[in-house]
């Protein structure tokens, strides 16, 4: 429904409308969008354009992994293992395709390049500039795709901020430069995605929803390890 509304609409909703409930739209949309565009260039029923959409995303998930492994560890053979098992071995994040989990899926695709170009920005890799403004957008591009994913994202930045913060001072390197161009990049961000959040903060403050979307089950995170495998059956 979300993907029909972009692709009748032509543009983000403002609400939800009558076919549903007549509520702002609120959801993050980064998929819906791409998979209205697809449908628009392939003139395929929506239905089918969306499960090419998350095909596609599943196959960016492998790619991305082996990005960010080759990055971190400076191997592009360990970047092709982690692909490999990521893209043929464990059942997620395959297994999101079957049941309706392309928004997560198309996340985690952003993950990896979002969480590059950040390392990249705040090591000063140059052109510094160029790099923090890339990586505030793919994590502005986060931002609307999955929120989920977004925290994963901080998480991921935060443990390189700590790594990099320790060679720094074992280097007698400067810190607040460092910290600096990492506030630079959720500056740009939130520059990026400024209307969005002032759509949230209009839509969900006032009705007390908020409180709501932080709330989950006490079980909600408990991991299922055999989810790692193939061999897990429902």
């Amino acid at each position: 429904m979300a993907t029909q509304l972009f692709t009748e609409g032509g543009r983000l909703p403002t609400t939800w409308g009558p076919s549903v409930f007549d509520i702002p739209f609120v959801y993050h949309f980064g998929f819906h969008s791409t998979a209205a565009v697809f449908t628009w260039l392939s003139g395929l029923p929506i239905e089918n354009a969306l499960l090419m959409t998350g095909q596609v995303a599943q196959v960016l998930v492998a790619v991305s992994t082996y990005v960010l492994t080759a990055r971190l560890t400076g191997r592009r053979g360990a970047g092709l293992v982690a692909m490999a098992i990521v893209g043929a071995v464990t059942l997620m994040p395959s297994y999101y395709l079957t049941w309706g989990r392309y928004t997560q899926l198309t996340g985690l695709a952003l993950l990896s390049t979002a969480a590059v170009l950040a390392f990249d920005a705040i090591s000063a890799r140059p052109p510094v500039g160029r790099r923090i403004a890339l990586a505030g957008f793919a994590t502005g591009a986060l931002v609307v795709t999955h929120y989920r994913v977004l925290i994963m994202l901080a998480a991921l930045v935060g443990a390189y901020l700590i790594v990099e913060s320790v060679a720094a001072v074992v280097e007698r390197r400067s810190l607040a430069s460092l910290w600096l161009r990492a506030f630079l990049v959720g500056g740009a961000a939130l520059l990026f995605t400024l209307p969005w959040f002032l759509r949230l903060g209009m839509a969900l403050l006032p009705s007390g929803a908020l409180g709501g979307w932080l709330a989950a089950p006490a079980t909600f995170n408990t991991a299922t390890w055999d989810l790692l495998a193939l061999r897990y059956k429902n």
